[in-house]
């Protein structure tokens, strides 16, 4: 049982770096289309960094619900709160070494970037999809399980925006604000929604891809994982 638990969370993490490089491939692209110095090493930094990120993102949210879901006499509502749990404790870890790093190398350290709320409300959304997809008896149908997931996770994004947080995309652009020498811009993206800048707009809607995602993935990769 603990191998498999170890096996299934280590598929979830792995479904968490390939949703983080994705969304990395994404902001890359609309980084290198906004800024004119460094376009390919901009867009390499960036999917190297959110792919670390979904990674991590990706072992706290599996490796929860991994941890409670052979373990046929609790609720099935702890797969979720365990979900939850696993991406507050992974934001708030982001969060402090994050911080902690900023301060180090620049004297400063930006403040609204993702944290331990935002992490616990998109783990939470994400294990409520896994619930209702049927995720507990280890055997619901690949896609519809992904589907739910991706609509939860894309839900819990959006409601992040709407408590004031921020996910990745968002913390980017907080970050690039925060160093008025910084050559990151989101601006491209922003553009496609017909916001000059990355604005409230580009936020929501970056937000809720990145929790449909980084769900999806999740998700599919740890049924993919208990199946082999």
């Amino acid at each position: 049982v603990a191998r498999r638990r170890r096996t299934i969370g280590a598929a979830g993490a792995l479904g968490g770096a390939g949703a983080g490089a994705i969304g990395g491939v994404i902001y890359g692209f609309a980084a290198a289309a906004s800024s004119d110095v460094g376009a390919a090493s901009t867009f390499l930094v960036l999917v190297l960094l959110t792919t670390v990120v979904g990674l991590v993102g990706g072992a706290g949210v599996s490796f929860g619900m991994a941890f409670v879901g052979y373990t046929e006499t609790r609720p099935s509502t702890a797969v979720a709160v365990m979900a939850g749990l696993g991406g507050l404790a992974v934001g708030g870890l982001f969060k402090l070494l994050g911080g902690d790093a900023f301060e180090l190398l620049f004297g400063q350290d930006p403040q609204g970037v993702t944290g331990p709320v935002e992490g616990g409300v998109l783990g939470l959304c994400i294990g409520l999809g896994a619930v209702l997809a049927g995720i507990r008896s280890w055997e619901p149908p690949l896609r519809l399980s992904m589907t739910v997931a991706a609509l939860t996770g894309a839900l819990g994004g959006v409601l992040v925006t709407l408590m004031g947080g921020r996910l990745m995309g968002g913390s980017l652009q907080r970050l690039a604000d925060s160093f008025p020498g910084s050559h990151l811009r989101l601006d491209a993206f922003g553009h496609l929604l017909g916001e000059p800048t990355f604005g409230p707009l580009s936020l929501m809607v970056s937000s809720g891809l990145e929790g449909a995602l980084f769900g999806s993935c999740v998700v599919g990769a740890m049924i993919v994982g208990r199946r082999i």
